[in-house]
């Protein structure tokens, strides 16, 4: 299994997808040691905050529920997708870019074996993709909230926030899913995630459902934060600890989030569409604009988040 022989294009793929991994890997690293740090924290303060505070602040711990098995089934992503992108150079399946999109190189070599192997790896690989979509969503709005609440003193999320967000959430999960086991059930032994989304009508709509739930609800989150942001502008103190912390969220990860959506929409229509006969130009162009701006937007707004929580966890008093 050696990527020396591969085309400059599928190796620097397969750097990115490594690159991707490994960043997600140091951020969750860092996760776990600030999570520690927090409890450490929550318990030498709990006295200070019964006898003080009214409304108790919210710890970082509650965006790190979220966030810690987000960036690691992003680690566990992209590192099957670098692996996939190596074995498959070997095998005759074609070279997944995104479980809608994928090269083919006729000097793949025939090995049943290995596109057997690629197979599962790309189904680990796509439900790892929807299990992490749901984190990062639900990562972002909660750790919103819980800034929003500590920098006004008010209780958040209420109980209408956290109805319509579990349901946007579950939405995400539930279409996720449904493209997932559906796209399982009539694979065959040899055949990819992509493949499958080509080959079968009823998977690839489900696939685009899951996809336009994900744009529908980051974008319903993406318009939460912002309206959280003005609402701690307008009425929280000058001094506002949590005014950066949403700053950097409306200003960075709401227009990334953006452009993302704009990608995923691209993505969606690779799902019904041949490139077969394009030019290896194009293929290319498209394969690293889905990469920068689906896997490294994903990991920029997990950092962004991870950098919110730090910050939340030095400036709070629990």
């Amino acid at each position: 299994m050696s990527m020396s022989g591969a085309p400059s294009a599928v190796r620097a793929i397969f750097a990115l997808d490594v690159v991707t991994a490994s960043l997600a890997f140091i951020c969750l690293v860092i996760g776990i040691l600030l999570t520690i740090r927090a409890f450490g924290l929550r318990s030498r303060s709990r006295n200070y905050d019964r006898v003080s505070r009214d409304t108790p602040r919210h710890s970082p711990l509650g965006t790190f529920a979220f966030l810690l098995p987000g960036l690691a089934l992003l680690c566990l992503a992209y590192s099957i997708a670098a692996a996939t992108t190596a074995l498959q150079y070997d095998a005759s399946s074609p070279i997944n870019i995104t479980p809608a999109y994928a090269y083919y190189y006729s000097s793949a070599s025939e090995s049943s074996q290995a596109s057997r192997v690629t197979s599962r790896l790309s189904f680990v690989n796509a439900f790892a993709l929807i299990l992490y979509s749901t984190l990062l969503t639900a990562a972002v709005w909660l750790h919103s909230s819980h800034v929003t609440s500590n920098g006004l003193g008010i209780g958040a999320p209420s109980l209408r926030d956290w109805i319509w967000n579990m349901f946007i959430l579950a939405a995400i999960l539930g279409t996720g899913l449904a493209s997932w086991g559906q796209a399982i059930s009539v694979r065959e032994s040899a055949q990819g995630y992509s493949s499958v989304m080509q080959a079968d009508s009823t998977s690839r709509a489900l696939y685009a459902a899951f996809r336009c739930t994900v744009i529908a609800a980051s974008t319903s989150v993406s318009v939460e934060v912002a309206g959280r942001y003005r609402e701690v502008n307008a009425n929280g103190p000058p001094s506002n600890s949590g005014r950066p912390i949403l700053a950097r969220l409306v200003f960075y990860a709401v227009p990334i989030w953006a452009v993302r959506n704009v990608f995923l929409i691209v993505d969606i229509a690779m799902a019904y569409t041949s490139a077969e006969s394009w030019s290896i130009a194009t293929r290319q162009a498209i394969a690293f604009l889905l990469i920068i701006f689906g896997q490294i937007a994903d990991l920029a707004i997990f950092v962004i988040v991870t950098w919110g929580a730090w910050t939340m966890g030095r400036v709070a008093r629990w």
